[in-house]
């Protein structure tokens, strides 16, 4: 029997008053992460975006702006000895994620969240 991975989207969307704010998707995301793809509306161009897992790892943060991107996220690789190595690989995530955003102010991020089982 061959495998087919499926991808499954977590959408996020964090309307925004002040310069701060988070959200926290509402079941847990579980796979491995793929892309994380941004819409901003309306935010400033300083808007910094933090996403975490449950277990406080950060697993992206991105620079400041407000044009619409995609990121695909790839951590180094360790070998059994603890040492980086050159190559990288996908998020392992299992659990909620968090978008916590910064230096923003009014307006509204959305995000979509794209894991492969």
């Amino acid at each position: 029997m061959t495998y087919i991975p499926t991808l499954r989207d977590f959408p996020l969307t964090l309307t925004l008053t002040g310069a701060t704010g988070t959200v926290t998707t509402d079941k847990p995301v579980v796979g491995r992460l793929h892309a994380i793809f941004i819409d901003f509306t309306g935010v400033p161009a300083t808007t910094v975006l933090t996403f975490t897992d449950q277990y406080g790892r950060t697993l992206l943060t991105t620079p400041a702006g407000n044009t619409d991107t995609t990121y695909h996220v790839r951590p180094v690789e360790h070998d059994v000895a603890g040492a980086a190595q050159t190559t990288r690989t996908l998020w392992a995530v299992h659990g909620y994620i968090t978008m916590a955003a910064s230096a923003s102010g009014a307006g509204t991020v959305a995000v979509r969240l794209q894991v492969i089982d």
